[in-house]
Parts: C-alpha cells; sequence; structure tokens
C-alpha cells in the first residue's frame, strides 16, 4: 500500500471574477503571458514539500482550465480538476472530500488569484504546524482605519487589526473536521481558519508579504506582472 501523501494544496478557483470587468474567470486571464492559473500552481509545484495539488474549478471553465496544463508530464502534482460550489466554503468542502481516500497529514488552502506568493512563506506555514493545528499569514495595517454607524464615523485602533492572506495551512484531520461541523450551521466565514475557531481551534499566525497579492481588479494583472518580474520585492510584511 502507498503511503499517505504528506502535504496537499487546495487551490478555489471557482470564483466569477466579476470585479475584473471581463465575463470569464480571473484565474484565466492572462499574466505574463500566460493564464494566471498557471503561475499560481507553479509555485506550489516547484516545493519538493508539496506531493499534491488540487484545483477546484467552476464546471463551464473544466475544459479551459485543463487546456492550461495539457501537458501532464511538466505537471506531474497537479491531480484531476475538482468541481467547486456556489461559494468558496463548497468548493473548499468539496475539495477536502475529494481528498478523504487517502488523507495527507497537512493541507494548504490557497486563492488561484494570488500568483506571487514566496516559497518562504510557504516554509513559515509549515514550520508553524510543528507546533499549531493551523496558521494564516497576517500583514499589519498601514492605512487609518475608520467605522461608519448610524450616520457618524470614528477611527478605529489598528494596533490590533491585521490583514489575513493565503495560503492559509492546517492540520489535516483539524480542517477537515471543523468543515465537517462548520458546514452544517449557517454562516458567513470568509475564510478557512473561521472554521477551526468555531470549532475551538487556535490558529497561528505568521508575517505574511506585500507581494501576496490577490487579484481582484483588471489593474492588479499589471503589478502581478512586475512582481513576477522581481521575485525578492515585498517579501516582508512591509515593501
Amino acid at each position: 500500500m502507498n503511503a499517505p501523501p504528506g502535504i496537499a494544496v487546495l487551490i478555489p478557483a471557482a470564483g466569477a471574477g466579476r470585479r475584473m470587468g471581463g465575463s470569464g474567470s480571473k484565474v484565466l486571464a492572462p499574466l505574463a503571458g500566460e493564464p494566471l492559473i498557471r503561475h499560481t500552481v507553479r509555485l506550489f509545484h516547484a516545493l519538493p514539500a508539496i506531493e499534491a495539488i488540487h484545483v477546484i474549478c467552476r464546471p463551464a471553465e473544466r475544459a479551459a482550465l485543463q487546456a492550461c496544463f495539457a501537458h501532464r508530464e511538466a505537471w506531474a502534482k497537479l491531480r484531476p480538476l475538482i468541481e467547486g460550489g456556489a461559494e468558496r466554503r463548497d468548493s473548499v468542502f468539496r475539495g477536502l472530500h475529494a481528498l478523504e481516500s487517502r488523507p495527507p497529514w497537512a493541507v494548504l488552502v490557497h486563492d488561484g488569484a494570488r500568483p506571487c506568493c514566496s516559497p518562504a512563506l510557504v516554509a513559515r506555514l509549515l514550520a508553524a504546524l510543528e507546533t499549531a493545528e493551523a496558521a494564516v499569514p497576517v500583514i499589519p495595517l498601514a492605512d487609518t482605519v475608520r467605522r461608519r454607524a448610524e450616520g457618524r464615523s470614528e477611527v478605529v485602533d489598528r494596533a490590533a487589526l491585521l490583514r489575513t492572506q493565503t495560503p492559509q495551512a492546517f492540520r489535516w484531520a483539524t480542517l477537515h473536521e471543523a468543515y465537517r461541523c462548520g458546514m452544517t450551521l449557517p454562516n458567513a466565514f470568509t475564510d478557512d481558519a473561521q472554521f477551526v475557531e468555531a470549532a475551538g481551534g487556535a490558529v497561528a499566525t505568521v508575517p505574511g508579504e506585500a507581494r501576496n497579492i490577490k487579484v481582484t481588479h483588471g489593474d492588479d494583472l499589471a503589478l502581478a506582472a512586475w512582481l513576477l518580474q522581481h521575485p525578492h520585492w515585498g517579501l516582508g510584511a512591509d515593501p
């Protein structure tokens, strides 16, 4: 019997990309001469610690994504595409279900539209999992933050506020059980760590990266292309 894989990556790529201004998925947008999703998959494919990569896609874009990785010998760690659900959490839940037959020790969940993450960030997350059940990258807020309510606004102390990025790292059993319980309840969770916290688990943090942007608007593609050409820029939380 084959040994279970050590670390798997789930890449939700089923978002509609409405804020990009186009009709298709943003992960198929051209970036530095190839679809954005290939850059995202490549960054994990190059890491020896990663044994399996699962991309979760919109059913209507399955064929287009398969074409992105047509030369299978170049993408040996990439597993068959998984069709996503209506919301991000539905897609991740389907991805976790696909891993149940051979559960990994750890799983990373990473936005398909974040193509500029560095190997060093992944290493920090995996190191954190040696003592923690879950770990996420965070960046301090640089801007002044205001809270608006009842027609007024007030400044919020930003010292205790952090921006959260992906990849988010989890021990398999922790995330699987958190999703299994959390998906039975109404929730509006926007990231995977919230499922763990809702189940009573603790989430460690590691320094994120200024370069680890999420391509959301059309203008972000130019910045992402520049970051790919400058792999040493923005490796810390501050540029």
